[in-house]
């Protein structure tokens, strides 16, 4: 997953500076969720809606550089990693709540 993420975000940062523009941000989650990268799953509905989509920007709380420009690599990386392990530490809670319910019928 990490080989894929660096392969989009070199789209964005073909020079390798390790910084993307504020506005291409967007555009690379996009990619990974066209490219199925699993980095945003579920994310084709910020696909529909541009609401929604910077809703899930701000909720990265990335920290911006360069005079409020640019986004860095490993913030990035680090978000994305984050907000992966969130949605699968929750499902797994859940599916362990409904097997044990399961479990006592």
């Amino acid at each position: 997953m990490v080989r894929k993420f660096q392969r989009l975000w070199a789209d964005f940062d073909p020079e390798g500076t390790g910084y993307i523009l504020v506005e291409d941000l967007e555009n690379l989650i996009c990619s990974h969720i066209i490219d199925k990268t699993h980095w945003i799953r579920g994310g084709e509905v910020l696909l529909r809606s541009q609401k929604l989509l910077k809703n899930f920007v701000c909720l990265l709380e990335l920290p911006m550089y360069h005079k409020y420009c640019h986004f860095n690599y490993y913030d990035v990386l680090s978000r994305f990693a984050q907000t992966i392990f969130k949605v699968d530490f929750e499902k797994f809670v859940q599916d362990h709540y409904n097997r044990i319910n399961r479990d006592k019928k």
